[in-house]
C-alpha cells in the first residue's frame, strides 16, 4: 500500500484524519464528562454530541433563513416577485449556468436575470445568494478551445498529454437523460480554470460592492452542480478518467490513480473565492462523491485519497480549517430527502456547525410534487434504484407501501424532521432536540409557490425561519455590527469517547436533620437561599438548561456582570464561565 501521508505532503496536503464527528476545542477532561452527561440527558439516537462554538459578531452571515431556489430554465420575474412576497422565505437562491451567464465570448456576461433578482430582493429587504454553475454548462466558445481526449487515449498516448475535455453522461438536471454524451472540461485544465477565473472576477467585481447578494457557492471540480461531484459510478466513466490521468501525470506521480488532483484543485479554489469576494459567506456543498479508485476504505485510521468519500471530507476538512480573511464560511448539502441521514449529507454538515461554520441544506427537489420520493422515510428506497422501484411499486398498488399515499404537506414536515433532527429545536419537527444548529434552508420555487396558497405549510415555514433565525443570535446579545469576518483562533481537539458512556449518579440531597425540642421553642427564620454559581436561569439547580444558556450566550462581550452567563462577571462569557459552570454543574 502507498505511504500517502508521505505522497500527499509533497503537494502539500495535510493528511491527518480528524474524527468522523466534528470535535470542539479543548476544554479539557471536564468536557468530556459533561458531554456524557448532555448525551444522557438529550438521548440523542446513541451519537456522541459536543458543545458548539457560539456565533458571535464574528460569525454572524446574512445566509439565514429559507431561500427560494430559481434555476434560470424556470426564470419567471412574477414567480420571483410571489417567492420574496411570502413572509417565510429570507430571499433568493439563483442558480445559473456558466454558458447561460457568458453564452457568446470571454468579453460579454449578460447579468441581467441576476440584476434582475436582486432589485426585487432589495426593497424587500431580503437576500440573494448565487449558485454558478460550470462544469457540463461550460460556454461552447471555451468547449471548442480544449482538445478532446478520446483521440489521445484510443492512440495509447502517455504523459504528457493536453487534452482539455471528454465526454460523459450528464446523470440529473438540464441536458440529462438523452442518449449523446456531452463534453465535460477536465477540471485541472489550465485552459478551462484560465477562463472560469477570469469570469469569477468579473461577477466579484460586480457584486462585491451589493449588500444584497450575501453569498456565493464555491464551484471545484465538478459536472452538474457546484456538488463535489463527478461521472464516476459506470465503469466505462471510471476507464476514461484512468486513461486521462495517464495522459497528465507520469507514472510515479501520486495523481495518477487518485482525487489527488480533484482534491488539489478544490483546495485551489476554495482559496481562490476568498481572494476575489469581500463581505460574503461562500459555500461548499457536499456531494455524492467523487471518483472511487478503490471500493473501499482500507485504513480506517487515515483518509484515503483514492476513496470517493474521503476525498470528499479531505476537501472539506481544509475549507473548515482555513481561514479567510475576507468573508465567512457555510457548509451545505443539496441531497436533503426524508430519508438520507448520513455522515456525508445533512449529519456532516450539522457537525460542522460545531466549528463555527454556517450550516445550510437544499431540498434535494421539490417535495410538493414528488411527495412520495421525497418524503418516504424508509431508507430502503433511498437511493436512485430504491426510488425507481418506490414510483413502480405505487403505480402498481398504492396500498403495498405507506408512502405511497404520503401528502404534499407530510412530505414537507417529514424532510424538515430529517433536517432538524438533533439540532436545538429538533423536537418542534418531530425529531430529537439536541446541540446541532442550522442557519439557513433552500427550496425549490415550486415549495414556495405551494406555500402560497396552502396556509398548513405556510404556518409551517414560518416556524422554520423562526428557528433558524433563533438558532443564529445568542440570546441576550445586541444587533450583530457590520459583517468584518476575522479567523476564529484554532485550538486543539480532544476526541470524544467511543465506549458506552456510564450514566451520572443522580444526586441524593442529604435529609435536614429534625431539630429536638427545647422547652422555650423560637421560631427560626427560613434561610435565604445560598445562590448556586452557574444556575443562570435560577431554578434552584444547574443543569442543562444553564449549560444551553451559556452556550448560546457564548463570546458575548460587555460590561461585567450585564450578561446572566457572565459568571466571574469580568465582561465576558468566555472559556473561564464555561468551567465555571462545569465545575457546578449537577449541584442544587
Amino acid at each position: 500500500m502507498k505511504d500517502w501521508p508521505v505522497l500527499l505532503d509533497k503537494i502539500r496536503f495535510n493528511t491527518h484524519k480528524y474524527s468522523r464527528y466534528t470535535q470542539l476545542a479543548t476544554l479539557g477532561i471536564l468536557l468530556v464528562s459533561l458531554t456524557v452527561a448532555v448525551v444522557l440527558v438529550m438521548k440523542p439516537k446513541g451519537k456522541f454530541n459536543i458543545a458548539p462554538k457560539a456565533f458571535n459578531e464574528k460569525t454572524t452571515s446574512s445566509l439565514v433563513g429559507i431561500f427560494g431556489v430559481v434555476p434560470v430554465d424556470e426564470f419567471d420575474l412574477v414567480q420571483v416577485k410571489q417567492m420574496l412576497d411570502n413572509p417565510a422565505v429570507s430571499g433568493i437562491a439563483v442558480r445559473m449556468r456558466w454558458h447561460d451567464l457568458q453564452p457568446l465570448s470571454e468579453a460579454e456576461i449578460d447579468f441581467t436575470v441576476i440584476d434582475q433578482i436582486v432589485s426585487e430582493a432589495k426593497p424587500r429587504s431580503k437576500n440573494v445568494s448565487l449558485i454558478l454553475v460550470p462544469g457540463f454548462y461550460s460556454p461552447r466558445w471555451l468547449i471548442d478551445r480544449l482538445d478532446p481526449c478520446e483521440p489521445y487515449i484510443a492512440n495509447h498516448e502517455a504523459f504528457p498529454g493536453s487534452c482539455g475535455r471528454a465526454d460523459f453522461d450528464i446523470d440529473y438536471g438540464g441536458g440529462s437523460g438523452g442518449n449523446e454524451k456531452s463534453p465535460l472540461p477536465i477540471p485541472w485544465n489550465e485552459t478551462y480554470l484560465a477562463s472560469w477565473k477570469t469570469f469569477l472576477r468579473k461577477v466579484a467585481d460586480r457584486y462585491n460592492p451589493n449588500p444584497t447578494v450575501v453569498s456565493v457557492a464555491v464551484a471545484g471540480p465538478t459536472s452538474m452542480s457546484v456538488e463535489m461531484s463527478l461521472p464516476g459510478d459506470a465503469a466505462e466513466d471510471l476507464a476514461k478518467w484512468k486513461d486521462i490521468l495517464r495522459l497528465y501525470y507520469q507514472a510515479d506521480d501520486p495523481r495518477r490513480d487518485s482525487n489527488l488532483v480533484v482534491i488539489e484543485k478544490w483546495r485551489e479554489m476554495i482559496d481562490f473565492y476568498d481572494q476575489i469576494f469581500t463581505n460574503k459567506t461562500i459555500v461548499v456543498t457536499r456531494g455524492a462523491g467523487l471518483l472511487k479508485f478503490i471500493a473501499r476504505d482500507e485504513d480506517p485510521n487515515s483518509l484515503d485519497p483514492r476513496h470517493p468519500q474521503e476525498a470528499k471530507e479531505m476537501i472539506i476538512n481544509y475549507f473548515i480549517q482555513k481561514p479567510y480573511s475576507h468573508n465567512l464560511k457555510a457548509n451545505q448539502t443539496s441531497g436533503l430527502k426524508a430519508c438520507r441521514g448520513f455522515e456525508g449529507g445533512i449529519i456532516g454538515v450539522k457537525k460542522s456547525t460545531l466549528d463555527g461554520q454556517i450550516g445550510g441544506a437544499q431540498f434535494n427537489t421539490s417535495a410538493t410534487s414528488n411527495p412520495v420520493t421525497m418524503g418516504c422515510q424508509d431508507r430502503n428506497y433511498c437511493t436512485q434504484s430504491g426510488k425507481n422501484e418506490l414510483k413502480k411499486l405505487c403505480q402498481l398498488d398504492p396500498s403495498l407501501h405507506p408512502c405511497c399515499s404520503l401528502s404534499a404537506e407530510q412530505a414537507v414536515r417529514n424532510v424538515l424532521q430529517e433536517y432538524f433532527d438533533e439540532t436545538r429545536v429538533g423536537d418542534n419537527y418531530g425529531g430529537v432536540t439536541g446541540i446541532y444548529s442550522l442557519h439557513y434552508l433552500q427550496l425549490y420555487a415550486k415549495d414556495i409557490l405551494f406555500t402560497n396558497t396552502n396556509p398548513q405549510v405556510q404556518e409551517i415555514l414560518n416556524q422554520v425561519k423562526t428557528d433558524l433565525e433563533m438558532m443564529v443570535a445568542p440570546l441576550g446579545s445586541s444587533p450583530a455590527p457590520t459583517l468584518t469576518p476575522t479567523p476564529t483562533p484554532s485550538l486543539t481537539p480532544t476526541p470524544i469517547p467511543t465506549s458506552t458512556p456510564t450514566p451520572l449518579p443522580t444526586l441524593t440531597p442529604t435529609p435536614t436533620p429534625t431539630l429536638a425540642p427545647t422547652p422555650t421553642p423560637t421560631l427560626t427564620p427560613t434561610p435565604t437561599p445560598i445562590p448556586i454559581l452557574g444556575d443562570i436561569d435560577k431554578n434552584g439547580k444547574v443543569d442543562i438548561f444553564d449549560y444551553n444558556l451559556l452556550l448560546e450566550n457564548f463570546a458575548w462581550k460587555g460590561n461585567p456582570g450585564e450578561n446572566i452567563a457572565d459568571l466571574d462577571t469580568d465582561g465576558d462569557v468566555d472559556i473561564l464561565d464555561y468551567n465555571l459552570l462545569l465545575e457546578n454543574f449537577g449541584k442544587q
